[in-house]
């Protein structure tokens, strides 16, 4: 489901609920929504939709839910109050102001009859109010929204803050004791994130800590200042670790600040796990300031900053009008590279990854800030989202786009707590940059200057990476390199480089790094020889109790039914995430975009997968069967021990300390013995157990091909020209009928029965022209018709019947308002053959014709 659509928009299933629920929460939505429910027992809104679609000529988004059960989960997703169910409809502003309060957003009933005459009316008037509003200029708003924000942070700042209290006594405000030598700060003991100190000129009582002192810096070799000069260095840091930033004030529920001279609390400093929100700060301002609200609306387009760095360069961003020029940028559509965000922790003179090699490494890749200030970090954190901060040493990528702005839990965020892990850090935050460079279109890269065309051989794969003989290098130590994660994202080395393999890119000469982007292969040509019958390759990426999605090529994934894959309640028990399995190519669309998969049919011989790289190696391979992992044994130090040897060492006095030692011994040793006998059974039990997954999918594939055998004697049977009746509608409804009841099982005909059905005059005339498909594919459809599987089965592509091939033409319509659909009975093949049916008032279908692919008529 996608959305925006200038087409109406029908969700299917509870995901397409959510991802309408994402949409509707969005900030930066620009249009209304307008969302038309089904009164029970009815099949279609009350309201016309061809009007609503008229209303709106393409600046709203219309969606019908037509099923109970999504309006629930639309209910579970926004809120009671923001729901809409039962026939009602409801027009959502543009933007997420509306959530604070779902009330103001009128809900349009159709409870009783006098409420079902007006609604239409009350729609129609409800609708044009939210089209003009969101016709309003843009730079309007964002001025209106600016404005806004600059009297936030105004009211933030004033907001006097309360002392600290200490055992309920207020304790006076003044500097932070040092921290003792080796001891952890009070941020990493998990306390409050310390108040945000007053702008320059502001008056602050009660903020602890000595401002920073005044004065030109010496500017270290590639750092550039962003917006005036650099603050002095602070003192040395005493060996140990940084000294610690002043307290945070006591609030109702949180930590209390340590009083001067208190030791630290014993124990190892907390690591918070790699990745997810930053633990302490409030969300965009002060502990005693107001909770703000998501960050402005994103501005317009725009470049970097004009005191941004240039390539290879490092940008310090010092005082708070560039923290809000690179908040701004952050949120840019306009920009077109990641930005790597470094932070310094209190008290340090540089940010734990080394910004310096980051700059060199990524030139051309993605831009590199340092934050040098505390006070710098918290303007930035105040505009932007919850999740998405950067502040006290941690460091994150912001990608490209917008969209990490809905789904914060895509940054990573890296951490570090030593100059000792400067290694470590700059290492994960070079490949979390590469990763998400990777991600963007390469089309909208630049090359990096001086940049000079290269190519080349692959002589290895070493250190996560691959080095090339360039043709033109004059010794065998001239090489260059290639990152995997420039080229694809979480796809070992070894999965897209190989010996002697060709490649060729722009090279940057200061890095030595190729960028072979461009010669990566899209999915249509990588997929163009997977045809119908072939087993291939697939990676399972995520497992559903009833469904599971899987991946041919990246950025291809393919949705498969539980019945294409096994015969059990839940795929979860015979399906993991990340193991590659043969999977049967039944069906393709010719376009490439609709896909028929089956696991549990797939055959012996399996076509290799392509390469994502010309001339590169298959970038899937089989997941190899479970091989059994010997235990070792851990009893070695003391299998042979004897506790007699214990008198050489312990004096004749200390028989009691012998006796206790030597049966401490013995346990050891028994207790060692149990353990490496249940690491046995366990190892053993894991392997009985992908042993058991192996064979239940054989038996499936197995079953499902003496399966396929008797549908092909039933076909043969039924289409062997055998007829029961003269007339061709009986005969047609008696085969109908026994293709529902041999396909539906008996335990679901009550929840799958079949719709009262008639067909059009000239139906059979259509079928009888129509050659080259067997009659009992097209009883099978029909049958999915009757029962609405066909809505819930992507293969059959169903979707509005138009009057021609553009999107924007209108849809057929029947002689009352009726609906006309359109659903696949062939897919990859020339001409493919499509059943064309309406959807009656009284719930009941009448099969219009069977036709070719580019053939409209009803």
């Amino acid at each position: 489901m996608d959305l925006p659509s200038d087409e109406v928009v029908r969700p299917r299933d509870a995901l397409d609920v959510a991802t309408l629920a994402n949409y509707l929460r969005r900030f930066d939505r620009r249009r209304p929504v307008v969302a038309l429910t089904v009164p029970p027992g009815e099949q279609d809104p009350v309201v016309d939709v061809a009007q609503v679609l008229e209303q709106v000529r393409g600046r709203a988004d219309v969606v019908v839910i037509q099923r109970a059960d999504l309006t629930w989960a639309l209910a579970e997703q926004l809120g009671r109050e923001a729901a809409v169910f039962g026939g009602a409809c409801r027009v959502y502003p543009p933007g997420d102001d509306w959530l604070a309060d779902p009330r103001r957003t009128p809900l349009h009933l159709a409870h009783t009859p006098a409420a079902r005459s007006a609604l239409p009316q009350r729609l129609s008037a409800d609708l044009e109010r939210q089209l003009q509003l969101a016709e309003r200029p843009a730079a309007q708003s964002w001025r209106r929204s600016e404005a806004v924000s600059r009297q936030r942070r105004a009211v933030r700042v004033a907001t006097p803050r309360p002392a600290a209290h200490h055992g309920g006594v207020v304790a006076p405000p003044g500097p932070p004791a040092p921290a003792p030598q080796g001891g952890p700060s009070p941020r990493s003991l998990g306390g409050a994130f310390p108040t945000r100190p007053a702008l320059a000129g502001e008056s602050s009582p009660g903020l602890p800590g000595p401002a920073p002192p005044a004065g030109p810096t010496p500017r270290p070799p590639g750092l550039v200042s962003a917006g005036g000069p650099l603050p002095r260095p602070p003192a040395p840091v005493p060996q140990g670790g940084p000294l610690p930033g002043p307290p945070a004030p006591a609030s109702q529920g949180g930590p209390l600040p340590r009083p001067p001279g208190l030791a630290p609390p014993a124990g190892p400093r907390p690591r918070p796990p790699q990745g997810g929100p930053l633990p302490g700060p409030p969300k965009g301002g002060s502990p005693a300031g107001p909770s703000p609200r998501p960050p402005d609306p994103t501005p317009p387009p725009e470049e970097a900053p004009a005191d941004f760095a240039g390539p290879g360069e490092v940008t310090l961003i010092d005082n708070l009008p560039a923290a809000r020029r690179l908040s701004r940028y952050l949120r840019s559509r306009g920009r077109r590279y990641p930005v790597v965000v470094a932070s310094r922790a209190t008290g340090q003179s540089a940010a734990f990854p080394d910004t310096a090699e980051l700059a060199r490494e990524l030139r051309g890749i993605a831009q590199v800030v340092e934050i040098t200030r505390p006070n710098v970090a918290w303007e930035l954190s105040s505009n932007l989202p919850a999740d998405c901060q950067t502040y006290g040493g941690s460091s994150r990528v912001y990608p490209v786009g917008i969209d990490w702005l809905d789904r914060p839990q895509s940054l990573r965020l890296h951490l570090a707590y030593r100059m000792d892990e400067r290694p470590v850090v700059t290492s994960r935050i070079l490949s979390d940059a590469l990763r998400q460079s990777a991600a963007q279109t390469y089309s909208s890269a630049r090359p990096v200057a001086g940049s000079e065309l290269v190519a080349g051989t692959v002589m290895g794969v070493r250190g996560g990476a691959a080095w090339v003989q360039l043709d033109n290098s004059q010794s065998q130590l001239d090489m260059a390199v290639i990152w995997p994660e420039l080229v694809a994202d979480e796809i070992p080395p070894e999965r897209l480089f190989c010996k002697d393999m060709r490649v060729s890119g722009l090279m940057d000469p200061a890095s030595r790094r190729i960028d072979v982007r461009p010669s990566r292969r899209l999915a249509a040509e990588a997929l163009a020889g997977h045809q119908p019958g072939l087993t291939v390759p697939g990676r399972v990426v995520r497992v559903e109790p009833r469904s599971c999605r899987v991946e041919l090529f990246p950025g291809q994934v393919v949705k498969l039914a539980a019945e294409d894959v096994a015969e059990t309640p839940d795929l979860r028990f015979v399906l993991t995430v990340g193991e590659t399995l043969p999977v049967l190519i039944v069906e393709r669309e010719a376009d490439g975009d609709q896909w028929l998969l089956s696991i549990k049919e797939a055959g012996e011989e399996v076509v290799p997968a392509p390469s994502l790289l010309p001339d590169g190696p298959p970038w899937l391979e089989l997941s190899p069967p479970p091989e059994p992992a010997v235990a070792e044994s851990q009893v070695a130090p003391w299998a042979g021990f004897d506790p007699g040897d214990l008198s050489k060492l312990v004096p004749a006095d200390m028989d009691s300390a012998t006796e206790i030692i030597g049966g401490l011994c013995r346990e050891l040793v028994l207790a060692q013995q149990e353990a490496v006998k249940a690491g046995r059974e366990r190892e053993s039990a894991r392997l009985e157990l992908a042993g058991a997954r192996t064979r239940q999918r054989a038996s499936e594939q197995e079953l499902a091909k003496t399966a396929a055998e008797l549908a092909a004697l039933r076909r043969g049977s039924l289409s062997g020209g055998e007829t029961y009746f003269e007339d061709e509608a009986e005969q047609l409804d008696f085969e109908i009928r026994l293709a529902w009841a041999k396909r539906i099982p008996a335990a679901e005909k009550d929840r799958r029965p079949l719709a009262d059905w008639s067909y059009s005059d000239h139906f059979f005339d259509t079928l009888r022209a129509l050659q080259g498909i067997d009659r009992t594919k097209i009883v099978d459809v029909i049958v999915e018709v009757l029962t609405g599987l066909d809505a819930e089965l992507r293969g059959r592509d169903l979707h509005q019947l138009r009057s021609g091939q553009g999107g924007d033409d209108p849809v057929r319509l029947g002689p009352n308002g009726e609906t006309y659909w359109r659903v696949a009975l062939q897919v990859g093949t020339a001409s493919a053959r499509r059943l064309h049916y309406m959807r009656r008032h009284d719930k009941g279908v009448e099969l219009a014709s069977v036709r070719l692919h580019d053939d409209l008529r009803t």
